[in-house]
């Protein structure tokens, strides 16, 4: 997946404030999106990168894996969000900064 491909669903996220699977994530969308094109080992360079980006967004959990930090336990696993909200208020706050923060980070990396 191109980088506009990814700023593209981003962006359509940030409008619509849904993922395709939302019960794995804005993250998880971004890979599987790259993953289901059969990008192979640009796939683990990807999520490297992603990485990278997380580690610089001001609200990072910390957590590579999930770094949109839980508000209801004090730690960032995603069963602790299932039902819980992930998609409303703040939380859907966050998920928009953090795709408009890899938009941004993707845009200058050109």
């Amino acid at each position: 997946m191109s980088n506009k491909e990814v700023i593209d669903m981003l962006e359509e996220f940030i409008i619509t404030g849904k993922v395709r699977s939302p019960q794995y994530g804005l993250c998880k969308a971004v890979y599987d999106c790259q993953e289901n094109k059969g990008l192979g080992s640009a796939y683990i360079n990807s999520f490297k990168h992603l990485v990278d980006i997380f580690k610089t967004w001001e609200y990072f959990s910390g957590d590579k894996t999930f770094p949109i930090k839980s508000p209801w336990y004090g730690f960032s696993s995603p069963s602790e969000y299932y039902g819980k909200g992930m998609y409303r208020g703040r939380q859907l706050k966050l998920r928009k900064h953090l795709a408009q923060h890899i938009i941004n980070c993707l845009k200058e990396s050109k």
